[in-house]
């Protein structure tokens, strides 16, 4: 069994201690809007992701955060499941009423199937931090309990056209894709150059075998030759494809390092995905770990990687948030 315990000695308190923004993770009242989230409700008590069916506040966040020195953050949508502009209003209020300035900038949903999506989307920008959407892709017929579609919206033309109304309005698009779908993903980014795609958990690698690794990096290798194609490295500690205190920083290193040879240093970026991936670790494990496998980076390198990258990633828009 491999644990993360061990790890957290061995890190160096100015490892530790480098600052980073935090460019995934969510957070929701269940007392206050828990019929929004069908998927939470739709956990089963006593499966391993049980943990998430409790709300997970700002101030659960910033104790998550608090011994990793996270400087700032992104809050991406989290299945709320009417107006998307509530869920970006209900974090906007967290953070009014916080005063720590956390989260400083939204991602939140838009529905591209729909013809009313650009108005959502005009409206959507009128709200402070506001920067860009996602709308969930990962589809395989063969893996049902992987989908979050029963739609292959990438092979949809009219969906795949109706996207460029964020090179428009200057926002980006978060792509929660399976790594089966990369080579998709990056059909779709070709077809949008002046659109900012990010990728999400470095592309959900659910089969951590070597042959899934192949597999996957042979996507992955696809889809960073477009330019307009950012990475997060996140999602490492994901209970598609971990156990609970089953991880080590070995086990996650050959994904992390692939990624950032592939992608570069300038358009990778650290990201938690929590709580999500709080079922499995703690954020101070998982931190210093990603820490620990970047050091190789020359400093320059890594300091684009884990603080400065996202200025050209999530806040590439002059005034609208100033790092």
């Amino acid at each position: 069994t491999h644990t993360h315990t061990h790890t957290m000695s061995d890190v160096p308190e100015e490892v530790s201690s480098l600052a980073v923004i935090d460019c995934h993770h969510h957070l929701w009242d269940l007392e206050k809007n828990g019929e929004q989230y069908g998927w939470i409700q739709a956990i089963k008590l006593g499966s391993k992701a049980a943990p998430l069916k409790q709300s997970y506040l700002l101030s659960d966040y910033l104790q998550d955060i608090k011994d990793s020195n996270v400087v700032k953050s992104v809050h991406v949508q989290a299945g709320w499941s009417s107006n998307p502009l509530d869920e970006s209003r209900f974090v906007i209020e967290s953070s009014q009423q916080s005063g720590c300035g956390m989260p400083n900038a939204l991602v939140g949903f838009a529905d591209f199937s729909c013809d009313e999506v650009e108005q959502s989307l005009i409206e959507h920008s009128t709200l402070s931090g506001f920067v860009g959407v996602r709308q969930l892709l990962n589809y395989d017929p063969t893996h049902p309990e992987l989908s979050e579609t029963a739609v292959d919206y990438m092979a949809d033309e009219s969906w795949c056209a109706r996207l460029a109304i964020l090179s428009t309005l200057n926002l980006l698009f978060e792509l929660h894709v399976l790594p089966s779908q990369l080579a998709a993903a990056s059909r779709l980014a070709a077809q949008h150059p002046t659109i900012t795609f990010v990728l999400d958990h470095l592309g959900c690698p659910h089969d951590q075998t070597d042959k899934g690794f192949d597999e996957w990096r042979k996507g992955m290798t696809q889809l960073s030759q477009n330019q307009n194609v950012y990475c997060k490295i996140s999602g490492l500690l994901h209970p598609m494809y971990t156990e609970p205190g089953e991880w080590s920083r070995d086990g996650m290193k050959r994904w992390i390092v692939t990624a950032i040879d592939l992608f570069s240093p300038q358009r990778c970026m650290f990201a938690s995905n929590f709580p999500v991936d709080r079922v499995c670790g703690s954020y101070k494990a998982m931190a210093d770990a990603v820490k620990v496998i970047i050091l190789p980076c020359s400093c320059v390198a890594l300091r684009r990687l884990i603080h400065m990258a996202t200025r050209s990633y999530m806040f590439p828009f002059g005034q609208r948030m100033l790092l």
